[in-house]
């Protein structure tokens, strides 16, 4: 079966000053469905990331000036999820964070690559890349995150290589607003998609990371019935 956006929950804290910010997972998360984490922090002079508890990291980036940071994590769904945390360790910031799940993708160490685009995170501008990602097996989705800051209204920006933006979150302004967009892919093909602003230019931090399908085969193994005379 291949990878497939199933359901995303997102928060914000508008103009607010948060060391945390929580996403309510409205719909319990089936289990062994992929969640990944994406969230952004508005910051002035630093932007260190806590992982959320039980998830594992892809990237994150530190910004010690004016502009934006971001991260990006996933799980392995057990099925009993209620909410994510997504933090920063010092100092408080306006806050977006969404949560999204996908069904059809490996349970087992999913992630085959990643990278990620820290080049505009103090620098406002029109396209935002997410680097380059190559897919180990040719069977997957590949999941890309922005994490902006606008220099004025942010409205939904637009991404590239037919990837479609399954949800975001945030505010006009100098608000932070954080997207998930996926693509499920059939090759080994590298892809290195961009977004592209909205109204105006944006501070931003691109991610990409490609999720592997379950090994093909592992099902039920036919016994003949032995008859006894």
């Amino acid at each position: 079966m291949a990878g497939a956006y199933v359901d995303g929950w997102g928060a914000n804290n508008g103009n607010g000053a948060d060391a945390s910010i929580t996403v309510t997972i409205s719909t319990t998360p089936t289990v062994n469905n992929l969640l990944v984490c994406a969230a952004t922090a508005h910051v002035n002079n630093d932007g260190t990331w806590n992982t959320p508890t039980d998830f594992t990291l892809v990237h994150n980036v530190v910004n010690s000036t004016l502009g934006v940071t971001g991260i990006m994590a996933y799980k392995v769904s057990e099925g009993d999820e209620a909410s994510v945390v997504a933090s920063i360790a010092t100092g408080t910031r306006r806050l977006s964070a969404i949560v999204a799940e996908y069904s059809g993708l490996a349970t087992t160490s999913p992630l085959e690559d990643s990278d990620e685009d820290e080049t505009n995170i103090a620098t406002a501008v029109a396209t935002q890349d997410t680097g380059t990602i190559t897919p180990v097996t040719a069977n997957g989705m590949a999941i890309v995150s922005v994490s902006a800051r606008g220099q004025a209204n942010i409205t939904t920006p637009t991404i590239d290589e037919s990837f479609t933006i399954d949800l975001s979150e945030g505010e006009i302004g100098s608000y932070p607003y954080t997207a998930l967009a996926s693509k499920a892919y059939t090759s080994t093909a590298a892809l290195s998609p961009t977004w592209t602003k909205g109204a105006s230019n944006f501070y931003g931090y691109g991610i990409s990371a490609a999720f592997k399908e379950p090994a093909a085969g592992g099902g039920p193994v036919f016994v003949p019935k032995v008859m006894m005379f």
